[in-house]
């Protein structure tokens, strides 16, 4: 109702309004940051207008909350609009919101349609008039980057030949997430030793379980790419090394059977000399 009194109110005035250009003390100034991120939705980003010269108001008829007036902002990135959601006679509230596949850091420009601006008497309206484009008022919409990382040190230790102890190693997925082939998937074979996903936090974690049997002796870093078709950012994703995210594969030594003391022989007493004492000769047969 109160959009209709104003439409019939303009309507008997309308002989006497005539457009203007704005003096050299009416401006629009323009102040907010609309940011976010490439492909994700912008909610609730605020940009206000407000006129300079309290000569001049805005026109409620074009500006009531609600009206979107997307056209004003020239270089809005696509797939956002903007939308009057507070209103006083110099100044407007507008939120800006949608998605956008534009990565972008821009300053804000805004020029206002013939209509919008009027003098107080309603007697005439400005034409065109724009904003002085500054740092205050920018569209930053970046590009998220994924990666991956291990979440602490982690050494997957046993012996060659030996059926390795079931060990864990953690990987953290930034800017991503899992795809539903990630539960299961082998993302690490490697020296008889296989590294599975058994496990998907809800905070992104992945829990991957090594088992098998080494086959040789192994103290290099772990070294895992998640496939492209493991994460939603559809492309291969390095977990970056680390010094102390290793194998410790060692081989199985046989323990050392010490030999038997060896006694040393017992010395033999010298024997002693034998004396032989010849038979006396008496000459008698």
């Amino acid at each position: 109702m109160k959009k209709i009194m104003c439409l019939m109110i303009l309507f008997f005035l309308a002989i006497g309004i005539r457009p203007i250009y704005a003096n050299a003390d009416l401006m629009i100034d323009v102040e907010g940051i609309v940011d976010g991120y490439v492909n994700e939705e912008v909610k609730d980003k605020v940009v206000v207008l407000t006129l300079t010269d309290n000569n001049y108001i805005f026109d409620e008829v074009y500006t009531s909350v609600g009206e979107d007036i997307t056209e004003w902002f020239t270089n809005i990135p696509e797939g956002l609009k903007a939308e009057v959601t507070s209103y006083s006679e110099n100044s407007l509230g507008v939120t800006v919101s949608g998605t956008t596949a534009a990565e972008c850091d821009l300053q804000i420009k805004v020029k206002v349609p013939d209509g919008p601006i009027v003098t107080k008497d309603y007697a005439s309206s400005v034409e065109g008039l724009e904003n002085v484009e500054s740092d205050k008022a920018r569209y930053i919409i970046e590009k998220r980057i994924p990666s991956a990382e291990y979440t602490g040190p982690f050494t997957v230790s046993g012996y060659v030949r030996e059926d390795l102890e079931v060990q864990y190693v953690y990987i953290r997925l930034i800017n991503t997430k899992a795809t539903e082939a990630m539960l299961n998937a082998k993302i690490d074979l490697y020296n008889g030793l296989t590294g599975k996903v058994v496990e998907i936090s809800e905070d992104q974690i992945l829990k991957v379980e090594y088992t098998g049997n080494p086959e040789n002796e192994d103290h290099s870093l772990i070294d895992i790419t998640l496939s492209k078709e493991l994460v939603t950012c559809n492309e291969d994703l390095k977990v970056p090394d680390r010094e102390d995210v290793k194998f410790d594969i060692n081989p199985k030594t046989e323990p050392v059977i010490p030999d038997e003391p060896v006694t040393p022989d017992t010395p033999s007493e010298p024997s002693k000399p034998v004396y032989t004492h010849p038979i006396p000769q008496t000459g008698v047969e």
